[in-house]
């Protein structure tokens, strides 16, 4: 699997979580569609890219100044910890508790990305439309005296 923040470089930073959400969500669906036996076998793979996935998420965060970043972390924490908790559920055969899990990560992915993603995302966006030199030629356009 690759890691689905991989084209963070040729993303704004703005664009940079809603981009990766949504590589990750396809993921999450093809997940639940895999047979019982390639699931259990493929697990472990899912967690690792959730991982990759959010450490680069939070290597993002770092860059950002952001009150919030600390409760974004917190979040991530949480969510994988119940993740490796499945994921040892799994491996001892309750494949029924890692489909659900994998669905309702699925849902909180979408919160997450609603209610901690966006926000900071459009944050950024508006400081950087705030910092952006304007020309002349663009004040002529806009000035109507």
């Amino acid at each position: 699997m690759q890691g689905t923040w991989d084209n963070h470089a040729a993303q704004s930073d703005a664009d940079y979580p809603d981009n990766s959400t949504c590589r990750l969500l396809d993921l999450l669906g093809q997940a639940l569609r895999w047979p019982d036996e390639e699931f259990k076998r493929r697990y472990p793979e899912l967690i690792a890219q959730i991982e990759r996935d959010c450490r680069q998420q939070e290597e993002w965060l770092e860059s950002m100044p952001s009150v919030h970043a600390r409760q974004h972390l917190e979040e991530h924490a949480r969510m994988l910890g119940v993740m490796h908790h499945t994921a040892f559920c799994v491996m001892q055969g309750d494949i029924a508790m890692g489909r659900t899990a994998t669905f309702l990560l699925a849902d909180w992915i979408r919160v997450h990305a609603e209610t901690m993603d966006k926000p900071l995302s459009d944050a950024i966006l508006q400081k950087r439309l705030r910092l952006r030199p304007r020309s002349r030629a663009a004040d002529d356009l806009i000035d109507i005296r």
